[in-house]
Order: C-alpha cells, then structure tokens, then sequence
C-alpha cells in the first residue's frame, strides 16, 4: 500500500504550489495504483497515521510505503519523530525548498521557526525527492552542516507542467501576440514573490505612456500580503490598467492566459517555479528572476531571465518583449520547439522509485 499523506492539505485555505503538487499527485498516482493508494492524515491526539476517508486506524507492514509531499514539525504532529523511527514501513518525502531557512526576512514567522525541525526530520526518511537540483543542494548542504551521517538516498522529480485537463497550447494556437494587451503576474500575493517591484515598474512605465495591462492572479497570503493588495487597490483607484482576479478557476485562468502576450515570474526565491511551466504549457513566453531554480526549468528555452531585483533591468525586459516583436517570436518558437513535463510523467518517475524502493 502507498499511504498519501493529507494532513495539511485537507485543510489548506490557500491555493498554493503545495495543494497543487499533492492534488496532482494522488490523481495521476491513483491512476497507477489504484485501491492500493490510501490518503491518510496525522492524528495528533493518538500519533499515528488515520485513513482520512473515514478516519479509521491503518496498520502499516514493511511492504508499505509512506509518502509526504507536507511540511512538518513536532509542534505540528507530535510523536512523529518516533513514528518515523518505528515504523516498518519505507519512509519517502518529497522535499520543495529551504526558502524560510535561506531567506527569513520574506518568510513568515510560522515558517521560519518550522522549517529547520522540517530539514532535519528529513534525514530520518528512506527516500528523499527533491523538485529541483537546486533544492537538492540546499538539503545536502543543510545537513552537512548538521553532520548527519548516513543520509537517505535523494531523487530528482520533475514536476509536470499541465495544470488543466486541457491540452497543450502553442504560441501558434493563440491570437497575434499584438492583439493581447496584458501581462499576467501569477502567484501568492507574499513578499517571497516580489509583486511589490513589478507594481512599482508598471506604475512607472504607465506613467511614461506604456500601452500594456496588468492582470494578476493570487490569493493574498497571510504573511505581508495584505499589504501588496493594498498597493494594487491604490494602483486601481488611479485608474492605471491593472485587473486582480484574486484566487481563480484553472478553466478561468486559461481564458486570462489567452489574453496575456507574456507571464511575470519575478520572485526573490522558488524551489522549482511551477507557474513558468504552466505559463510555457499555455504557450505564453515567460519573463522570470535569474535564480538556479528557474534556471533549470527555462532551460529548454521561451524564457527571458534577467535580474528582478532591479527596477531598471526588469522595466527593460518587460518593454523588450513588449515591443520588440522579433524577440518575442523567438520566445515564442522556443516554447513551441521544446518539450514540457507532465504530472502523468511525473507520477510514472515517483511510481517507478516507489517500486525499487519497495
């Protein structure tokens, strides 16, 4: 049996990369194993695992696998520590960032004080799968530092980039890249996803007579995203061009993709950056931060990495992809060229590690 692990996601508010990655998973897993798929969840009060169908008890073997894609501390679920010391059954975590670890000033507190609990209760999994190389090098840095000897063996998953049912969508497939006005922001209204610099571009670039929209799509986080949704109102009532969907449909964001001429990924820290895969799915050329996470997903190209730190470099690449019509065809035969992973894909690379680890 595989016993997927619910626990936060069965309760998540938030439309995030980790509801999406576990939802994505249990489907494709399923299609794969079957009944032999279980969603569980955490009982704290009884530290044990319960089958989240009907809450029963479940009796794990050593033929059975244990699989996360969740964070986690003692705090959270107390007695799992001890469980993952005990349990007979193979142990494997898929492990998304160290993003609060690295970067606490643009994380929030919950996450700052978890998370090196979370890298260190890692080390006691048989499998660890990582969703980038870089996020691999992060973990194994991390517990150099702790000295842990003898770690568990780590994977690479690539993580799928259709989100919808639908099928993919090339540059070709979508009306003339002049006739869309729109730049799609898409991601958690947070600190970590640097809204508030994009906001002070296209406010600037406005102003100096720039003939694109804005639309964003985004819950607002708990931790300072109250405040980026502040700054988008003001932009509203002065009656720049800027649209919030706020949380949205896949169906609904794939008519505001049709309407977008390029995506904006300007993030100060990703584990992986799955909305520039979605983006690239959807045929829409990509505008990202250089950072080694979104390096090696805009490898295979339609992507323009630059510096998104800097108001400058990214007003320059916004208005190059904007007007330089050549550019952004070469973006766009990229996308078109390339191959792009699948959550089928992925479900079938974690099925087959699963097995030899069985």
């Amino acid at each position: 049996m595989i016993f997927f692990d619910c626990t936060k996601v069965s309760k998540i508010r938030l439309s995030c990369g980790l509801s999406r990655v576990s939802e994505k998973l249990r489907h494709e897993l399923t299609l794969l194993a079957g009944e032999d798929l279980v969603e569980v969840y955490w009982d704290s009060r009884r530290a044990g695992i319960r089958r989240l169908a009907d809450r029963s008890t479940v009796e794990i073997s050593a033929k059975d696998i244990f699989l996360t894609p969740e964070l986690f501390d003692e705090n959270e679920r107390p007695g799992f520590a001890e469980f993952l010391r005990q349990t007979p059954a193979r142990t494997v975590a898929i492990f998304h960032d160290a993003i609060p670890l690295r970067h606490p000033d643009i994380s929030g507190a919950v996450s700052v004080a978890r998370h090196p609990q979370y890298m260190k209760l890692l080390a006691r999994f048989s499998t660890i799968l990582t969703v980038s190389e870089a996020s691999a090098v992060d973990l194994a840095e991390y517990w150099d530092w702790l000295r842990i000897g003898n770690p568990p063996e780590m994977h690479s998953l690539q993580l799928g980039a259709d989100f919808t049912k639908r099928a993919r969508v090339l540059p070709s497939h979508l009306p003339n890249w002049a006739e869309r006005k729109q730049v799609l922001l898409l991601g958690t209204l947070e600190p970590r996803k640097n809204q508030m610099i994009a906001l002070e571009v296209f406010s600037f670039l406005w102003k100096q007579s720039f003939d694109g929209e804005l639309a964003i799509v985004g819950a607002v986080a708990d931790h300072g995203g109250a405040e980026i949704r502040q700054r988008i109102k003001k932009l509203v009532k002065a009656d720049f061009p800027i649209t919030y969907h706020g949380e949205v449909t896949d169906d609904e964001l794939v008519e505001i993709y049709r309407e977008s001429r390029c995506a904006l990924l300007p993030s100060l820290a990703e584990g992986c950056g799955l909305p520039l895969l979605e983006s690239l799915w959807m045929g829409v050329p990509v505008i990202a931060n250089n950072l080694p996470s979104l390096q090696e997903s805009a490898s295979g190209g339609g992507c323009h990495l630059l510096d998104c730190q800097s108001a400058d470099v990214l007003g320059e690449g916004l208005l190059g992809i904007w007007e330089d019509g050549s550019f952004w065809e070469r973006l766009a035969l990229e996308v078109e060229k390339r191959d792009l992973p699948t959550w089928e894909g992925t479900a079938k690379a974690l099925y087959q590690i699963l097995e030899k680890t069985s």
